[in-house]
């Protein structure tokens, strides 16, 4: 009996032993789902980064475009207060003979600015010397000289306005 009872021991034990394994493969299989699900996720994590790092970059380009539209849009406003207060006087002859230093500084300000916005350099030279002239004693060649000048920086600053403009509706 005492062999009965081993051979049945024995016996439990092989099935204890076949359940054991059919266990055993029942949990390599979870994890080899496991493993390709964390795969997976990796992926799905590593394309969310990339992701964000588009949208971060893209976020940084429209941040300098909008500086630089501000930049813009300030240097146009310094622009038209030039054109008023210096061009103006300059037009007008207002100012007096004896502060033809001041005038020649406004006149060299205003050409730097006429040369930075693409007006030739011959309308900038005959400008620069209208200017020098009594606006009474001016002959034909000094009053559309200033008068193509005027035109030219005029459109300057509507093209800037217009680009301001479509950049900050885009």
């Amino acid at each position: 009996s005492e062999v009965e009872s081993a051979e049945a021991a024995v016996a439990s034990t092989g099935a204890d032993r076949a359940k054991l394994e059919t266990d055993l493969e029942a949990a390599k299989a979870l994890l080899a789902v496991a493993v390709a699900e964390k795969a997976d996720k990796a992926s799905l994590l590593t394309d969310a980064e990339r992701s964000c790092e588009g949208m971060a970059a893209e976020k940084r380009a429209q941040e300098e475009l909008v500086g630089k539209k501000k930049v813009e849009a300030k240097e146009i406003e310094s622009k038209k207060e030039d054109l008023t207060a210096v061009w103006e006087p300059l037009k007008a002859s207002s100012i007096l003979p004896q502060q033809w230093r001041e005038r020649n500084k406004k006149i060299a300000s205003l050409l730097a600015d006429f040369e930075s916005c693409g007006v030739p350099e011959s309308l900038c030279a005959a400008v620069g010397i209208a200017f020098k002239t009594k606006a009474e004693e001016r002959g034909a060649f000094a009053i559309a000289s200033i008068e193509a000048a005027e035109k030219a920086y005029q459109k300057r600053m509507h093209d800037m306005t217009e680009a301001v403009s479509a950049a900050e509706q885009a």
